[in-house]
């Protein structure tokens, strides 16, 4: 069973899903969402702050360990262009697309980004 850690306030749901493994194993699929964050973590150095209750805020955590680290920018597009397939479902009509690495856009507007960190460990990806 997923399990879903629901938080009013987080600086970061990636620094949060990075604390949570440090500690120890980590379910796969367990997803740390928070209604706020007011330091959330954007490409390079960028942060990302987000109104309370109005974004989608969460970390998903995967354990792909059957992925080699030379193929792990293959993660960051089947991802993106998942989440493109399902915006053009519900999104008739206007013109969706990526703005790589990891922007979705609707329009000429930013939907939302994606961002995802590897840990490696020797020849393969950990989480």
């Amino acid at each position: 069973m997923t399990q879903i850690i629901k938080l009013k306030t987080l600086t970061s749901t990636n620094d949060y899903a990075e604390q949570l493994l440090a500690k120890g194993e980590v379910e796969e699929g367990t997803v740390i969402w928070a209604e706020e964050q007011t330091a959330g973590k954007g490409q390079g150095a960028n942060t990302w702050e987000s109104e309370p209750g109005k974004n989608l805020t969460f970390s998903l955590i995967l354990h792909p360990h059957f992925i080699h680290p030379s193929l792990q920018f293959m993660i960051s597009k089947a991802v993106s262009l998942g989440v493109l397939e399902y915006a053009k479902t519900v999104l008739p009509g206007i013109s969706c697309g990526l703005k790589w690495p990891n922007d979705i856009c609707a329009g000429e507007k930013k939907l939302g980004g994606i961002l995802i960190r590897h840990m490696i460990s020797g020849e393969r990806i950990v989480s």
